[in-house]
């Protein structure tokens, strides 16, 4: 198995190519593209020679040996503002979808859309989604990558406590997948932080999904309270069973983190040392999950 990381926190601070160079150095040999910037119109990745600055990063992670296995398409938009879909939210979403098929990425993240309110409105956001993800097939055919959906959460409009989004149900992301034709152009990712802090664990939900919906990981830990984004074994998270389940349906994908608080503190010139602890922790996970392959 391959161990990635997004290169969002480290490229805010040091610039793409330093944060690419800089995970190159620590061991990495896999990174998910980071498109939160693209939120932001003033993005590089906004600007008009948006495809020359795509083509010159993938020559330079080329040229390192840096692929990107996986990405995040940008989802913190102005989604309630009349217009904002068709002004910005739409051509920078799209525009995304091509910036990863330059990229050469396998996996692409996408978040069901769900700034709306979700219970009580379930069948309303499932259709909403469905014609948001179909549009969607098109760039699958030209690129050959997947879409990923992810399991979310979303505070309760009264009680402001965290609860159930789209997809949060392990049926229900099935349901979303098998509604968009299957497995073809669709998958899961499973963010285990995200299943905890609507009440399940993340080891079941991984065995509901199986090897044939579940493809992609967004790793990291927390209380089961808040979504924390640490690093594997700063939180509750029973790792060794969340291991024997991916080991158990002989998971296929990539170990991605999603771990970007651990980064966050650490002043620039710490930064290789912990990039290298990320590494030496996702090396030690990945030994206990073939540890449990049937094959084993």
């Amino acid at each position: 198995m391959h161990i990635s990381c997004p290169i969002s926190i480290v490229r805010d601070r040091v610039g793409d190519k330093k944060a690419i160079a800089l995970f190159k150095d620590a061991g990495f040999q896999m990174l998910d593209l980071s498109l939160f910037q693209m939120s932001n119109p003033a993005s590089p990745f906004n600007a008009e020679d948006w495809e020359t600055t795509a083509k010159d990063l993938r020559a330079y992670a080329d040229a390192l040996g840096i692929t990107f296995n996986q990405a995040h398409l940008p989802f913190n938009f102005k989604w309630n503002v009349a217009g904002e879909w068709e002004r910005f939210i739409g051509p920078a979403h799209y525009r995304a979808l091509d910036i990863c098929g330059i990229m050469g990425v396998k996996y692409v993240v996408v978040h069901p859309i769900h700034h709306m309110e979700y219970l009580g409105h379930e069948e309303e956001v499932f259709e909403y989604n469905m014609r948001f993800y179909r549009t969607m097939i098109p760039y699958c055919e030209k690129y050959g990558y997947k879409i990923c959906l992810e399991n979310m959460w979303q505070k309760e409009s009264k009680t402001r406590r965290i609860g159930h989004d789209s997809c949060s149900r392990m049926e229900e992301l099935i349901r979303y997948i098998d509604g968009l034709g299957g497995t073809e152009h669709f998958v899961a990712c499973l963010d285990l932080g995200h299943a905890t802090l609507v009440g399940l664990e993340p080891q079941d939900c991984i065995r509901q999904l199986g090897n044939k919906y579940l493809h992609a990981l967004h790793v990291h830990d927390n209380d089961y309270t808040n979504d924390q984004h640490n690093l594997p074994g700063q939180g509750k998270i029973d790792w060794e069973e969340v291991c024997r389940a991916l080991g158990e349906i002989d998971y296929d994908g990539e170990l991605t983190y999603e771990a970007s608080n651990f980064l966050r503190h650490f002043p620039e010139d710490m930064l290789p040392m912990a990039m290298r602890f990320m590494l030496e922790v996702g090396e030690h996970l990945c030994q206990k999950i073939d540890s449990y392959r049937p094959n084993k």
